[in-house]
């Protein structure tokens, strides 16, 4: 078997354990408030005489506290494993035109969240001056690089206004 098997066969055997703990957990509790239950319509008028947890209930508590420990152990050798599998193909190596394409297109982005974000600012239905700027500064942006720009319009219902969605088709 693989790494990337073993991988998965631990995250099932752990999902699988995080079920058992919590049916066991579950069990316990519901087996404690029975038992608070019948005590309490033993002697209604007194206060509980419960006399503490039982042989039992102290062997299931530490069975789901192995389970959690093991659910533990079993995440941390899951961790491992996976952050070991890698993939079988080598990475491409980028030679000096394509990492100055990833540069450039690094930069313009840059550009543009600074425009957004810095210069024209916050924008949504209640600041409508910032969103016909982002507009136009999308609208110029296609239009310098060849793009056409068409417009959607749309009504905003809380202030009744008209706004319009931006689409542009490579051209052909």
């Amino acid at each position: 078997m693989n790494r990337a098997g073993v991988a998965v066969a631990l995250t099932v055997a752990i999902a699988v354990l995080v079920l058992a703990a919590w049916f066991l957990v579950r069990y316990l509790l519901s087996f404690l408030a029975l038992r608070l239950y019948r005590a309490a319509r033993r002697s209604p008028g007194a206060s509980l005489p419960w006399k503490g947890p039982t042989r039992m209930d102290a062997l299931l508590a530490i069975g789901g506290l192995g389970i959690l420990a093991v659910v533990g152990i079993l995440s941390a050798v899951a961790y491992v494993v996976m952050v070991d599998v890698k993939p079988k193909e080598p990475r491409p190596v980028l030679d000096e035109a394509a990492r100055r394409q990833i540069d450039d297109l690094g930069n313009r982005l840059i550009k543009h969240v600074t425009v957004l974000a810095g210069e024209i600012g916050e924008r949504n239905l209640f600041r409508p001056q910032g969103l016909r700027a982002a507009a136009e500064y999308i609208r110029q942006s296609w239009t310098a690089q060849g793009f056409p720009v068409a417009e959607e319009p749309f009504e905003a219902p809380p202030v009744s206004v008209w706004y319009w969605n931006l689409m542009s088709l490579e051209p052909s």
